[in-house]
């Protein structure tokens, strides 16, 4: 897809793309690899009386303790996280489907990572396997062929407030009457007026990377190309210009700058952070859209990097991996991706949002 007219192009984290990614994603990246992946501070102290004395198999249980105000939620029990390990391992061995693991573990999983008070109100999480792509928002391959539709299984969303229903309605109201309005690229009404911050694909152990991939791939262009919709639609309803991504990198460095691409001139929209999980493994990857200049013509794509391997549901140690993980991502949602969603594509000012 790399020659489509809209390119998505597939790239792995490492030291050469790194200046590629926005600031406030490399910052993402390493509290999941140098952090969480390691499992270092991962379990709250308190547990410490209760966790079972050969879990760690004679590693370091001293790094992955830590105060409870340090951690980016709350730390559920030994117990809780065991019940996982334990459904995990009999869908393994029952040869369990996808949907399966799905109702059974990854359910469970992120509603005992969401379900705190801090974040109630403001993230939570749908299942969204029936949610399909606006046919209109799916991006052309090469030649004009179009891609197939692809769909995910999961999707952490902010939760609206009456504010944003109301600036919701507004901007519905400017919308084409021949499709449902949806802040999403998909008509799926449980998320048609909540914005997904977070997307994720579940597969089974052993299926095709590739496969997988594209799905998601198809999946981050298309959201892409709606929140562009939706930011050019608050401008012209509210008679600005758009906005950038707030936590973009405003203040690189003289030296980052020198190094990046001279052609790239960046993008108006936030990266998307994804989550695909294979069997028991859990696995983070993000979605950022460059836009770049092939001498006059502009050139915008969406390009995925992956792959960083953060958790598993084979023990106790790697579901709190998995559960920090993903209330660090909820937190972005709430404290950056809405605040950004809010105003530039609902045109709610800081005072609104209040």
């Amino acid at each position: 897809m790399a020659f489509a007219p809209q390119p998505i192009i597939s790239k792995q984290f490492g030291v050469d793309t790194m200046l590629e990614l926005p600031k406030e994603l490399r910052v993402m990246l390493s509290t999941v690899k140098n952090k969480y992946a390691r499992g270092i501070a991962v379990v709250s102290e308190e547990h410490k009386s209760t966790w079972p004395d050969d879990i760690f198999d004679g590693g370091n249980d001293e790094y992955s303790f830590t105060q409870p105000n340090k951690l980016p939620g709350p730390s559920p029990t030994p117990q809780q996280c065991a019940k996982i390990v334990r459904l995990a391992r009999r869908c393994e061995e029952h040869r369990a489907c996808e949907a399966a693991w799905n109702s059974s573990v990854h359910n469970l999983i992120l509603d005992t990572a969401l379900d705190y008070h801090a974040f109630i109100n403001a993230v939570y999480f749908v299942n969204s396997t029936s949610a399909r792509i606006f046919p209109s928002l799916i991006p052309p391959g090469r030649a004009g062929t179009s891609l197939d539709a692809k769909m995910i299984d999961f999707a952490i969303h902010m939760e609206p407030n009456p504010r944003f229903n109301s600036a919701l309605h507004v901007l519905a109201q400017r919308s084409s009457p021949l499709e449902p309005f949806s802040t999403n690229c998909t008509p799926y009404a449980p998320l048609c007026a909540r914005p997904i911050g977070v997307s994720i694909e579940t597969k089974l152990t052993g299926e095709k990377w590739e496969d997988v991939l594209l799905q998601v791939e198809v999946w981050a262009a298309s959201s892409f190309v709606r929140m562009e919709h939706l930011v050019a639609d608050c401008a012209a309803a509210h008679g600005g210009g758009g906005g950038g991504y707030d936590g973009e990198d405003k203040d690189k460095d003289e030296d980052e700058d020198e190094d990046e691409d001279k052609d790239q001139v960046g993008s108006n929209l936030p990266f998307l952070p994804i989550l695909i999980i294979q069997g028991h493994d859990w696995n983070f990857l993000a979605a950022v859209r460059q836009t770049s200049m092939d001498g006059d013509k502009r050139i915008t794509k969406t390009c995925v990097y992956h792959k960083v391997a953060f958790g598993s549901t084979t023990s106790l140690l790697g579901v709190y991996q998995v559960i920090c993980t993903i209330q660090l991502l909820a937190t972005w949602v709430r404290d950056d991706y809405t605040p950004w969603f809010e105003s530039r594509c609902l045109g709610l000012d800081s005072v609104e949002r209040l």
